[in-house]
């Protein structure tokens, strides 16, 4: 029944004559199918590219800020950038031993004439060699500067063990074929502040040069502060190992590091210990070259030495003991053969 007091309240059928008087029709017209399949179809149309314009905004963003991330890691990061930094001035200063290791148009005269006779030239190639050399060493020490500056510059003063092996992860990658032996780096634990040992060699562009570093630093509260050197008796020496030995004294740094003569025909090794304290550094250990091939194992309170001896039937075996006055070697058993 139609609500007579309000005739105009709800759909009425689609016939003018049964339309109460004074009220308009309120049903909808008829929309045909095919009309409404295609408004359908533009709908979902719009709505499908608007779905995919927002995927692919949404990946455009992503990329945009991952290569914001790599931008910030890779320029911005300080550290990062002194590396690389350092890297390509130690390629520059390698380029510069590559010229000094050519022979000049003299020095190929001069071993000319010394074929023939070298009594009159033997003087002058002395001298073009000494020149050679102190170039060389002044480039050397070009290098080292490099390093220092990076350790300087990019290592916390916390100088956590992550620290340490970071750094020695980083100058393999900077020093790349320059090194004599991989670079290594060690955390010292001290009461009042800790510190840092650096060790490592680089070749000094001929096949019998190379400069060995033994580096600390102190920690302090405007970061790392150069304190000490050594490692100058193994110059010349390549290949070189560097093993932490048991410190009989506390808050000190104990290490054995030992390379062959870079040139030898042969196994010519040489050792050192050194210690590192508040003091510096104290060479505890340096016995006289041994041709020799062998291996050493880190005991408890020393090392042994275990090997045979070049172009000998003998072999080689030693146990040394560290105390905070040197090295004591124990007796070898009987049956290892002859001790030197």
């Amino acid at each position: 029944m139609p609500n007579e007091a309000f005739p105009c309240t709800r759909l009425q059928p689609r016939n003018p004559d049964s339309t109460p008087e004074g009220c308009m029709p309120t049903t909808l017209p008829e929309v045909p199918s095919g009309i409404a399949q295609i408004l359908i179809q533009i709908f979902l149309n719009r709505y499908w590219r608007v779905l995919r314009y927002i995927r692919e905004m949404r990946q455009l963003l992503l990329c945009v800020y991952l290569l914001s991330l790599a931008a910030a890691f890779g320029q911005d990061n300080p550290a990062e950038k002194l590396k690389l930094q350092t890297q390509r001035h130690i390629l520059v200063l390698n380029r510069q031993f590559e010229e000094l290791r050519q022979a000049t148009p003299e020095e190929k005269e001069l071993q000319a004439a010394c074929a023939k006779n070298c009594t009159q030239v033997s003087a002058q190639l002395d001298a073009l060699s000494a020149r050679k050399l102190a170039a060389m060493e002044e480039v050397a020490a070009k290098i080292d500067q490099q390093v220092d500056s990076y350790v300087v510059g990019a290592v916390s003063p916390k100088l956590t063990q992550n620290d340490c092996n970071r750094l020695a992860s980083d100058l393999t990658q900077i020093l790349g074929d320059i090194a004599v032996g991989p670079p290594n780096a060690f955390c010292v634990d001290r009461t009042k502040s800790r510190a840092l040992v650096l060790v490592y060699a680089i070749s000094g562009g001929t096949a019998i040069n190379s400069n060995t570093v033994v580096r600390s630093y102190k920690a302090s509260l405007r970061g790392l502060v150069a304190d000490a050197i050594t490692g100058n008796d193994l110059n010349g020496y390549g290949n070189l190992s560097v093993v932490k030995l048991h410190s009989p004294v506390p808050e000190e740094l104990w290490l054995l590091i030992w390379g062959q003569a870079m040139g030898a025909n042969g196994p010519n090794m040489r050792m050192r210990v050194y210690a590192y304290g508040t003091n510096g550094f104290k060479t505890m250990w340096m016995p006289a070259n041994v041709w020799s091939s062998f291996d050493v194992t880190p005991t408890i309170d020393g090392f042994r030495i275990d090997g045979t001896y070049y172009r000998q039937d003998t072999q080689r075996h030693e146990i040394y003991q560290v105390t905070p006055y040197g090295l004591y070697m124990e007796p070898a058993p009987a049956s290892s053969g002859r001790v030197k």
